[in-house]
């Protein structure tokens, strides 16, 4: 396993610091947002000489380019259109991953819909997913569903009911821990017991739960309003998440991929310290569980 870098918690820079940044304090691979007005992102409209710039810069630092994670939020959209609008900015991700040289390009599981409207939301992401894959395919792509709040993909359980219902080698799964445990689901050894055979992918971060607080779903997917949330962010080690069992279990079933710290200084940078000061203590502390494997 090896530690990586996401630029969600290096807002305050260019991509091209962020890398510097994360080859400086000893990660080995980068993850980046995809948007088009994020100071640290790859924006879908960059040149490709832009692209093929970048992707140099990663292999000179000695990074590995891990994952490209964009906001196509609503592959389930009820409205025909929508819904091609969304596949088809899911499609040009995964042409500038490739470019790049992203392994993988970060999904949600679709828009959480209540409860009546979910079995055919469900079928709607299936099979949005099921025309996308072919493409991560040419590729050489990997399409990873996220374990996200919000979204029709919150447990592993319900992450795992989308893979198995796509049945596409290149559809697996990002596995975060904080965000089911954030929503209340499974604990760490069933979410990775249920997703073990699908795991490609692995998001950190930790978090503290706010005094008697409970987490409730809104209609927003990509992050909670501070006012909205059950929980502060913490540095990795710092809160709840039993980070040194977890990365020892993801070492005994045979994981050996990343572990991307999603530090969140982009959404919630009163709860942490500078991206400076709390990514090189999460990039210690990761070490340190790596050192301890047993």
């Amino acid at each position: 396993m090896k530690p990586c870098g996401h630029t969600m918690g290096t807002p305050h820079l260019f991509p091209e610091e962020a890398i510097d940044l994360y080859a400086k304090l000893g990660y080995e691979a980068i993850e980046f947002l995809c948007l088009e007005d994020y100071r640290c992102g790859v924006s879908p409209t960059a040149s490709r000489s832009w692209q093929l710039e970048l992707s140099k810069r990663i292999r000179d630092r000695g990074l590995e380019a891990a994952c490209l994670t964009p906001y196509v939020t609503d592959l389930n959209h009820p409205d025909p259109e929508e819904c091609r609008k969304q596949k088809d900015m899911l499609k040009g991700v995964i042409e500038i991953a490739a470019r790049i040289g992203f392994q993988f390009v970060r999904v949600f599981g679709g828009r959480l819909v209540e409860p009546k409207y979910r079995r055919e939301s469900f079928d709607r992401q299936v099979a949005a997913l099921r025309e996308c894959a072919p493409v991560a395919k040419d590729h050489r792509v990997v399409l990873v569903i996220e374990n996200h709040y919000n979204t029709l993909t919150v447990t592993a359980a319900e992450t795992v009911a989308i893979i198995q219902a796509v049945d596409h080698p290149n559809v697996r799964i990002i596995y975060d821990q904080s965000n089911i445990t954030q929503m209340r689901g499974e604990d760490y050894t069933e979410a990775i017991d249920i997703q073990k055979d699908y795991i490609a992918h692995v998001h950190l971060k930790d978090i503290e739960f706010k005094k008697g607080a409970v987490q409730q779903a809104t209609g927003v997917v990509d992050h909670f309003d501070p006012s909205q949330r059950a929980v502060f962010s913490r540095v990795i080690g710092k809160g709840i998440i039993l980070w040194p069992d977890i990365i020892q279990r993801l070492h005994e079933i045979g994981y050996d991929g990343c572990l991307s710290v999603e530090y969140g200084s982009k959404w919630y940078p009163e709860d942490l310290p500078a991206p400076e000061e709390g990514l090189r203590e999460s990039v210690e502390y990761i070490r340190k569980c790596l050192k301890d494997l047993k």
